[in-house]
């Protein structure tokens, strides 16, 4: 099953790290246990959160927050 894409950009990355958790939060309440939320630099000075599969693909440095 393919799974859907997610990415949304940030301006700081404590916004970012919020929001990242906000959503590995919302995964695990609805019992979903394989996707992942990270963090990536942007690129304009600024950070995005996207799922890790895509972050791996694109092969990015990324942090992850629970």
């Amino acid at each position: 099953m393919k799974r859907d894409s997610y990415c949304r950009m940030f301006g700081s990355e404590s916004k970012a790290v919020e929001a990242c958790k906000m959503r590995n939060r919302a995964y695990k309440a609805a019992g979903n246990h394989r996707d992942l939320a990270v963090v990536i630099a942007g690129p304009s000075d600024n950070y995005a959160v996207m799922d890790a599969a895509s972050a791996i693909e694109m092969e990015v440095p990324y942090s992850w927050y629970v």
